[in-house]
């Protein structure tokens, strides 16, 4: 397993950003990206990361930590393994998240 993408949603509350970082943060994952939105209008929280298991941390054990974050915020949270150059891997997850918009700033590139 080289990344998994984390999606939630959910109600909007402070705090919820540092709730989930810091859980993932103590299973020793890497987060390489992070995008988040609070529709204002209607009090819902959206949130998309790639991270990066290091030391050991299985997928297993993100799923774990993210129950027991989704627990605590009233979050949907969600591990799904795949490479964002993987666009069948893709397709699946936007299938069962069902996003409004995707953007993505990223590229594969060496620049230097």
């Amino acid at each position: 397993m080289s990344h998994l993408i984390v999606t939630g949603t959910g109600p909007t509350r402070r705090g919820l950003v540092a709730a989930i970082s810091g859980g993932l943060s103590g299973l020793n994952c890497n987060i390489l990206d992070s995008a988040q939105f609070n529709d204002e209008e209607t009090g819902r929280f959206f949130l998309r990361m790639v991270i990066r298991p290091e030391t050991g941390s299985t997928r297993r054990d993100v799923e774990s930590e993210l129950a027991r974050i989704s627990d605590a915020t009233g979050l949907a949270l969600e591990a799904h393994e795949a490479d964002i150059r993987d666009t069948a891997a893709l397709g699946r997850i936007f299938e069962a998240f069902r996003p409004e918009a995707v953007i993505h700033f990223a590229g594969l590139k060496a620049v230097g």
